[in-house]
């Protein structure tokens, strides 16, 4: 898909758009960025991994482009970005994508030092200041059952409570796991991915 930079009048506002694209669910390897040997990320988090049992309309994310922090073994998964996450592509999963994208959402992955257990912090856009939704309202972990899979916990406003298991489909090197057969099975047939559409840049006005 070819992308194009555009400069707009004065006035406009900066920043970066993006449109959803339409994909066969079981082509997601050969369309979504992978987190791969070389990106930097931990083997235990390369590939791609399917929300298995997740009840909301998406279906596979990535850590493909974000940036791992070895120190803190921490990094941020921009959740609206370019071909890092699955979306049903239906009106649920487009609406979904919808508030995600107008929140600018971003989930700060906090590991422990054995990449065993984690927090999932997320951030969103208020009032243009990148605010975090406070642990009582919304609080994730994922916790490492065993190699390309883990343990998905989610609690909303301390009452709902669900857990899914996170099951890694294709591995850093592009080679499919065998769950990537059952990822193709329940999915829905068709898929809906975050493609960056125009880059816009603001210019002062002239004096």
């Amino acid at each position: 898909m070819e992308r194009v930079s555009v400069t707009l009048p004065v006035g406009v506002i900066e920043g970066s758009e993006y449109e959803l694209i339409e994909i066969s669910s079981d082509q997601v390897d050969r369309e979504m960025l992978l987190a791969g040997p070389s990106s930097g990320i931990p083997e235990a988090l390369q590939g791609l991994f399917w929300m298995d049992g997740n009840p909301l309309p998406d279906e596979v994310i990535s850590l493909g482009g974000s940036t791992w922090d070895a120190g803190t073994s921490t990094t941020r998964i921009h959740v609206y970005g370019e071909r890092i996450w699955s979306w049903h592509a239906n009106l649920r999963g487009r609406g979904l994508y919808a508030l995600v994208r107008a929140a600018r959402l971003v989930y700060e992955l906090r590991l422990n030092a054995d990449l065993t257990f984690g927090a999932i912090v997320p951030f969103v856009c208020l009032a243009g200041r990148r605010v975090r939704i406070p642990e009582p309202l919304a609080r994730f972990t994922m916790r490492r059952v065993s190699d390309g899979h883990w343990l998905r916990e989610s609690r909303f406003f301390g009452l709902f409570h669900h857990v899914y298991d996170l099951r890694r489909i294709v591995r850093g090197d592009g080679s499919r796991t065998d769950a990537f057969a059952a990822y193709a099975t329940l999915a829905p047939a068709r898929s809906a991915l975050a493609v960056r559409r125009c880059t816009v840049t603001t210019r002062s006005a002239p004096a």
